[in-house]
């Protein structure tokens, strides 16, 4: 036997599957899908009940509602005041990194440019239009206190359009061993709907779930919430109330037909997750929150409080003899307002009845409460510099470090909800080149401060088109650097005046640029030169009507009106006019004398002949005559 296989020729090698096409068919049964939902949710609901825990807790801290036995008070009227660090933070921090859109950056290898900005404008005014930032900032406050943020873009029937809306993460059950949406094996939500629109939906199984619900179907049925399973993976979906299978069918906004056709590569669930910045990668879920490392601080805090409201609350306590008052009549004195004393006749009240002084609060309560908030402020990376606050003692340069540090924090969140962002748009691109089958307005509002109307319909996002999202679009802007920035460059002289003053915040920068560039031009004379206002016409469209406009209203005289225009005031025209006429005369009245005198009387007399042919009708009757009386 040969130590080595004979050597063998093979023929059409290639890599991967040797499968033509993927099958993308729904081949299980309604039972069947059934039992996989089932299955599912045994596998998932493990994950989803030990997160809920967590997430429940982080809420409570959210809301200020954390209740600790031990911190209560004894007495229920009195009012536990909480300091609530966690609240404050997020809420500090959710409108920093939300603010911002996230610009989409388009791009292709064909010469459709026309058509990639449409798309491009399209993009940011659907997401300015449908306050798509409004759903943004409940993900990303889902994503703080329940370590997962979840968006969804759902076709939404009674506008004819898609749009984009938050899911609570306590409403999904989701794959364990998945780290992103497209990892995730399968994607349960719970809906919970009116029976009127569940009929509406699944009309071919009414009649089931009225049974498995034990309703008639009557109108007063209708209002009834009916809770039931909506079941993704990458290449189907279907819904299931109970053992019924509601329906069942292939991911609706994918074209598995002409795969060409779509903008995605391949199907998959319409969900966007907010993960990935406290994260080790064990689940899709993050492995920590920024509410959690905070809540140490905050029970800190919280106890401070208590015992620094106790202590204020103590006015002392009150001794007497038995000789004065007996133990059960001292038990009921509180020493309020209204309370009376009553003593043994013959005992002096001083001597019989002592008050003993409240405790003094200790002198390092408040400083440590004051270490607690900065530790807290540490780990959510908001200061007081980040909230607008000013201490007594900060400088700027301490001020500069501190906001420093705090943007460090703010980095890593706002990279997150750029890929969130990438994976929205996708979503959107797709849902407009398979469901806009019509041409659509959406408007948007340009750099200029007006608005456009886009119109755009799916056949026009061509193949090639590739997304990117703009990197830093969504990192807060430090408003108090950016204007430093500006006047700093002002000084140079290397700044215009339109980005200046949108650097420095005014509402109408363009307007406010336009208003100091006419000033300058009247208060150094250069706004009368000629084709001035036709060059402020490049940086100003219409600065020249609206200068004219102006001295009309102001009562400058016509010729200065007419000189900014570009006209000839009425006043030199007339001269000119005269001027001309005069040497026309002055001509006519040399060839006049060379002409021969037996020609005179001929048309056009004092006039060569054929003169009168290359002259308009009005010269002619303006030319000299010999035949006029004198004096005329």
């Amino acid at each position: 036997m040969d130590k080595y296989p004979q050597e063998q020729t093979e023929t059409n090698l290639k890599e991967g599957s040797e499968a033509e096409s993927p099958d993308y068919s729904i081949k299980y049964t309604d039972h069947e899908l059934c039992e996989m939902v089932d299955s599912a949710l045994a596998g998932g609901i493990t994950l989803h009940d030990n997160m809920k825990q967590i997430q429940d807790r982080n809420e409570i801290y959210w809301k200020g509602e954390q209740k600790d036995p031990n911190q209560e008070f004894d007495e229920p009227e009195k009012v536990r005041p909480i300091e609530n660090r966690v609240f404050l933070s997020q809420e500090t921090l959710i409108p920093i990194v939300t603010e911002r859109t996230p610009e989409p950056v388009l791009f292709s290898d064909d010469d459709n440019r026309d058509q990639v900005d449409a798309l491009q404008k399209a993009l940011i005014g659907k997401y300015e239009e449908d306050d798509t930032r409004a759903e943004m900032r409940i993900a990303t406050r889902c994503w703080m206190n329940y370590r997962l943020g979840m968006l969804k873009v759902i076709w939404d029937v009674s506008k004819d359009d898609f749009r984009t809306e938050y899911v609570r993460p306590q409403r999904l059950v989701l794959d364990p061993f998945g780290r992103t949406v497209d990892e995730c094996r399968y994607i349960i939500e719970l809906l919970s709907e009116p029976l009127s629109e569940v009929l509406t939906k699944f009309p071919k199984k009414k009649r089931e779930i009225l049974a498995y619900l034990g309703l008639k179907g009557d109108r007063t049925d209708m209002g009834t919430i009916v809770n039931y399973w909506e079941y993704h993976t990458n290449e189907i979906v279907c819904w299931k109330l109970g053992d019924i299978l509601l329906e069942k069918t292939l991911q609706p906004f994918y074209d598995f037909e002409n795969p060409e056709r779509n903008f995605i590569r391949n199907p998959t669930k319409p969900y966007a997750e907010i993960n990935k910045v406290f994260s080790m990668g064990s689940s899709i879920y993050d492995d920590t929150s920024l509410t959690e490392q905070a809540i140490s601080m905050q029970d800190g805090i919280d106890r401070l409080y208590k015992n620094v409201f106790e202590d204020l609350a103590d006015r002392g306590s009150v001794a007497a003899t038995e000789d004065f008052m007996s133990k059960e009549e001292l038990a009921k004195w509180r020493g309020g307002t209204n309370d009376k004393l009553s003593g043994s006749a013959g005992v002096d009240i001083r001597a019989g009845l002592v008050r003993i002084p409240p405790k003094d609060i200790h002198p390092i309560v408040l400083p440590l409460k004051q270490e607690l908030s900065n530790q807290s402020d540490n780990v959510m990376g908001t200061h007081g510099t980040t909230r607008g606050e000013r201490g007594a003692q900060e400088t700027a340069q301490g001020r500069m470090l501190l906001k420093e540090g705090d943007t460090g924090r703010t980095a890593p969140i706002s990279q997150a909800l750029e890929r969130t962002a990438y994976r929205l748009y996708s979503l959107w691109i797709q849902m407009i080149k398979v469901m806009w089958t019509e041409e659509r307005i959406v408007s948007y509002s340009n750099d200029k401060g007006t608005n456009e109307l886009i119109r755009f319909q799916g056949d026009m996002v061509k193949p090639g088109v590739k997304l990117r999202i703009k990197p830093g679009s969504m990192l807060p802007k430090d408003k108090f650097v950016e204007r430093n920035e500006a006047i700093e460059l002002m000084g140079a002289g290397k700044i215009d005046d339109e980005t200046l003053f949108e650097k420095l915040g005014d509402g109408n920068p363009k307007e406010r640029a336009k208003k100091i560039f006419i000033q300058n031009a009247v208060l150094n004379g250069s706004i009368m030169q000629p084709g001035f206002l036709d060059a402020a016409e490049i940086l100003f469209q219409g600065i020249k009507q609206e200068v004219v406009g102006l001295l009309q209203q102001s009562g400058a005289p016509v010729p200065t009106v007419q000189a900014l225009m570009g006209m000839q005031p009425m006043g030199q025209m007339g001269q000119m006019g005269q001027m001309g006429q005069m040497g026309q005369m002055g001509q006519m009245g040399q060839m006049g004398q060379m002409v021969d005198p037996s020609q005179q009387g001929m048309p056009g007399e004092g006039m060569p002949q054929g003169m009168e042919q290359a002259l308009p009708e009005e010269q002619l009757m303006a030319a000299p005559s010999n035949d006029m009386p004198e004096g005329m």
